[in-house]
């Protein structure tokens, strides 16, 4: 088995996250409202998931704008099931700036042939507002220890 991972910027993922359940209607609060909150929303969901098995929750798929960019944790969890070499791990940012350059990489990896494509469409695109300076900042200072973390871990910096 061979899995291929694509990390976004952590920060870009969570607004795009919150703003993604604000059009499905399952987010009210403010962005930062959101953010403050999820900690509150979040308590116990985890421990309930890994509990059961079988438990399923609403505020873990729709509230975890900060624990979902936690990749190193999600990657680690990952590796300890499958061994690194059996991983791609991709920057969006390469994928959508170098798409055949990038997609290069995933037929390498998984022993195909090269293809070559004249058009790359992009998928499940959002149009959002920008959340103010303040908050970015905030959500990349939150992130940047775990950025730190993934680096170290997987070469690959955010």
């Amino acid at each position: 088995m061979k899995l291929i991972v694509i990390l976004i910027n952590l920060a870009e993922r969570a607004i795009s996250h919150y703003y993604h359940e604000v059009r499905l209607g399952t987010e009210t609060l403010t962005l930062k409202e959101a953010i403050a909150s999820e900690q509150t929303r979040l308590k116990g969901e985890v421990e309930k998931i890994i509990q059961t098995g079988t438990y399923y929750s609403f505020n873990h798929q729709h509230y975890t704008y900060l624990a979902r960019g936690k990749y190193i944790e999600q990657l680690q969890n990952w590796m300890n099931i499958f061994p690194k070499e059996q991983f791609l791990i991709l920057k969006s940012e390469d994928l959508f700036s170098h798409p055949q350059e990038t997609m290069n990489k995933v037929f390498q990896f998984l022993e195909l042939p090269a293809h070559f494509s004249e058009e790359y469409l992009q998928y499940n695109s959002g149009n959002y507002s920008q959340p103010s300076t303040e908050i970015y900042q905030e959500l990349v200072e939150y992130f940047q220890p775990y950025n730190q973390k993934l680096a170290e871990y997987m070469r690959i910096n955010l």
